[in-house]
């Protein structure tokens, strides 16, 4: 009985990971979406869908002390930059893009952008099923943040000249880093 118990659960585990957990289905239903939505400044985003960035935005689009200039508030979202960047001024507690959703929420994708001079450059906060593909993170103190998150990947992303690269808290349940390019941080991973 324990053996067929262990059993089932490597096999739910293999399952889970084969089928493309970590959101990967989901974001790829999403970004099938004909209806996309364009951002061009600092905004909240708090329905399903799939956005695209159409400009960099700069000087932290106006963004206050302890604010977020792209928030997302809702499961079910594709954020592409476009090659686009997100810069900031350099604020203390402040976050270029911010991922907060419920945990019952997930397949958040996050894409094909940079954030540069953010206390935060990208976090996750509360969230489930979240991707971050393609991004390049610099001169934050923070490159990529995560903390109280499940089923998180961090993949194929430039991550360099800031304090901390990649920062991940308590309450992590699964979280898969690989692939990036790390550099000239001065700490890689925490």
């Amino acid at each position: 009985m324990h053996t067929e118990r262990k059993l089932l659960i490597v096999l739910l585990i293999f399952t889970i990971s084969s089928s493309g957990c970590f959101g990967t289905q989901n974001a790829n239903q999403i970004s099938k979406v004909e209806n996309k939505k364009t951002i061009n400044t600092c905004k909240s985003v708090d329905k399903p869908g799939y956005y695209e960035l159409r400009s960099n935005i700069t000087n932290g689009g106006g963004t206050g002390i302890s604010e977020s200039c792209i928030k997302i508030l809702s499961g079910g979202v594709v954020l592409d930059g476009n090659g686009h960047t997100i810069s900031g001024r350099g604020n203390s507690h402040t976050t270029g893009i911010q991922v907060s959703t419920s945990k019952v929420n997930s397949g958040v994708k996050i894409q094909n952008l940079s954030v540069t001079n953010w206390h935060n450059g990208v976090e996750f906060r509360q969230t489930m099923t979240a991707n971050i593909e393609n991004v390049e993170a610099s001169s934050n103190v923070f490159g990529i943040s995560v903390e109280n998150a499940s089923q998180v990947r961090i993949k194929s992303n430039t991550i360099q000249n800031n304090t901390i690269g990649i920062r991940v808290d308590d309450g992590i349940d699964q979280i898969e880093i690989g692939n990036n390019s790390l550099s000239n941080n001065r700490i890689n991973i925490l």
